[in-house]
C-alpha cells in the first residue's frame, strides 16, 4: 500500500493538492495552493438548483483548482468522467495497482463518515483513495470537522457517492498525477495565479460570474420579498451562510484564506503592494462574516414584522462587498504590469 501523507486542511481539494505533492516532496502551503490555483471565485446562476436552491458558488468548478495550479507548473493533471460505473471502479483499481493515489468527486449526502449535520447533495467534495485490500478502499478525507481523515469505505459505499442521479452528478470523477517536477517555480506560479483570479473576477464574459456574480445575487434579494414566503426566505438565507461561512471555505466564502495567500505571495512574488492587499482582503473578509451574520439574524425571527435589517438591507452588504472586491482585484492586475517577465518564455 501507498505510504500516503495525510495532513487536514480547511479546503478538501486544498487538501487533496497538498497531500499528493507531499507524497512527490513538495511541501506547499494550503494558502499557496489555494491562490495558485485560483480558488477564488464566485458563481450565481438563478435558474439553475442545487439541493433545492439557485445555484449559488464562492468557489470553482470541483478539480479546477488543481486543473489551475498544474498548469501554472506545466505538468499534467490526469482527469476523467465516466458513464460506466463498472469502468470506473475498474480505472480506480488499475490506478491502485500502480500505486499511485487517485482522487475523487463524490456526493456529501451519502458520504457515510462524514458528520450528519455537514450532508447534503453536494456533488463537490474531494477524497483521496489510496489503498485497497479486497472489496475495502483506504480513504484521505482533509475537512477538519473529522476527528482523523482517515477513513475505510466499501466498493458499494464509494459507487453510491461517485455517482447520483442529479445533474450535477459526479459521474465517477477521479483525478490523478504521474509526474511533478521536482522544483516548482513559486515567484512565476504566484503571478499566474493572480493573472488567472483577476481575469474571472474582472472580466468573465457571462454575468452569472465573478464580481458580476456578486451584483447579480444582490440585485436578486432584493427581489424575494415579492417571490418568496418569508419561510422561503430564511431557508435561502441559512443556504447561502452555510455556503460562505462552512463548506469548507474558512469562513467568509474563502476570503480570509485568500487573504493569507496574499500574504504568503508578498514575500514570493517580490513585491511589497501584495502585503497591504492582504490587508485590504482580511477587511472585505469581515464584510463577509457581517452578511452572513446579518442573514443568520434574519432566519432567528419569528415573525416578519419584528426583523431588524430588511432583506434589501442585507443585500446592500452584498452590494458594498462587491465594490470593494472589484477594487481590490483592479489592485491586483495593475500589479502585474510590474511583474511581465513571469509571462515571457
Amino acid at each position: 500500500m501507498i505510504d500516503y501523507p495525510h495532513e487536514q486542511t480547511i479546503h478538501c481539494e486544498n487538501g487533496a493538492i497538498r497531500n499528493m505533492l507531499k507524497l512527490h516532496h513538495l511541501d506547499i502551503s494550503e494558502p499557496l495552493i489555494f491562490g495558485i490555483g485560483s480558488g477564488i471565485s464566485f458563481t450565481h446562476i438563478p435558474f439553475l438548483t442545487m439541493d433545492s436552491f439557485r445555484l449559488t458558488m464562492p468557489r470553482p468548478a470541483p478539480v479546477k483548482i488543481f486543473k489551475n495550479f498544474a498548469n501554472a507548473f506545466g505538468f499534467k493533471l490526469y482527469h476523467q468522467k465516466f458513464c460506466s460505473k463498472k469502468r470506473s471502479m475498474k480505472q480506480l483499481d488499475d490506478l491502485l495497482a500502480q500505486e499511485i493515489p487517485v482522487g475523487l468527486v463524490v456526493n456529501l449526502l451519502h458520504l457515510n463518515y462524514f458528520p450528519a449535520d455537514h450532508r447534503g447533495n453536494f456533488s463537490g467534495h474531494h477524497i483521496v483513495v489510496y489503498g485497497k485490500e479486497e472489496n475495502l478502499y483506504y480513504v484521505s478525507d482533509t475537512m477538519p470537522e473529522l476527528p482523523d481523515g482517515r477513513e475505510i469505505m466499501t466498493r458499494e459505499e464509494l459507487l453510491r457517492v461517485r455517482f447520483n442521479n442529479s445533474f450535477l452528478s459526479p459521474r465517477g470523477s477521479l483525478f490523478y498525477v504521474k509526474d511533478i517536477p521536482q522544483e516548482l517555480n513559486l515567484y512565476k506560479g504566484v503571478w499566474i495565479g493572480i493573472q488567472k483570479t483577476c481575469k474571472e473576477m474582472l472580466h468573465h464574459p457571462i454575468k452569472y460570474f465573478g464580481i458580476k456574480g456578486l451584483f447579480l445575487l444582490s440585485d436578486e434579494m432584493k427581489k424575494w420579498d415579492r417571490k418568496f414566503t418569508f419561510a422561503d426566505k430564511k431557508a435561502n438565507l441559512r443556504h447561502l451562510v452555510r455556503l460562505f461561512e462552512d463548506a469548507g471555505t474558512g469562513r467568509s466564502a474563502f476570503r480570509y484564506l485568500y487573504a493569507r495567500f496574499l500574504k504568503e505571495a508578498a514575500v514570493i512574488g517580490k513585491e511589497e503592494k501584495l502585503a497591504i492587499l492582504s490587508t485590504q482582503m482580511t477587511e472585505i473578509a469581515d464584510l463577509w462574516q457581517n452578511f452572513s451574520l446579518q442573514m443568520l439574524r434574519y432566519t432567528k425571527f419569528v415573525n416578519e414584522e419584528n426583523v431588524t435589517m430588511t432583506l434589501i438591507e442585507i443585500s446592500d452588504l452584498l452590494l458594498e462587498i462587491a465594490h470593494a472586491e472589484k477594487e481590490l482585484f483592479e489592485q491586483l492586475e495593475q500589479l502585474l504590469l510590474k511583474h511581465q517577465d513571469v509571462f515571457i518564455d
